[in-house]
């Protein structure tokens, strides 16, 4: 089984995706779970459930804040260029690393 692509990004949880967003939690969470209606099409949030809990990754929500701008499907598959974080949250970096080795592990024990 291959692993997400937002495992080895930088792991965020939904709150810390709902402030980059300047959305609230309950939005995002829809977002990954069902997308959103952008120029005709569906667009859904990256996210890996771990548990209870939904994650995403900065570089997911920034992918995510793309698509309004693409008008048709990219014909290249290949990962965007690497971009800077937004702005660190100490608090955030335990946390982050926790979630990525709950996501590592729960991938590696039923995956």
């Amino acid at each position: 089984m291959d692993l997400p692509r937002i495992l080895s990004e930088d792991v965020i949880d939904m709150a810390a995706a709902a402030k980059l967003l300047h959305e609230d939690v309950s939005t995002v969470r829809r977002w990954v779970q069902k997308g959103t209606e952008v120029r005709g099409r569906t667009v859904k949030l990256e996210g890996l459930r771990v548990g209870y809990f939904w994650n995403t990754s900065w570089q997911a929500v920034l992918r995510f804040q793309a698509a309004p701008q693409q008008t048709e499907e990219p014909t290249d598959t290949s990962p965007p260029p690497a971009q800077q974080p937004p702005q660190a949250v100490p608090e955030l970096d335990a946390e982050q690393e926790r979630l990525r080795q709950l996501a590592m592990d729960a991938a590696r024990r039923f995956g």
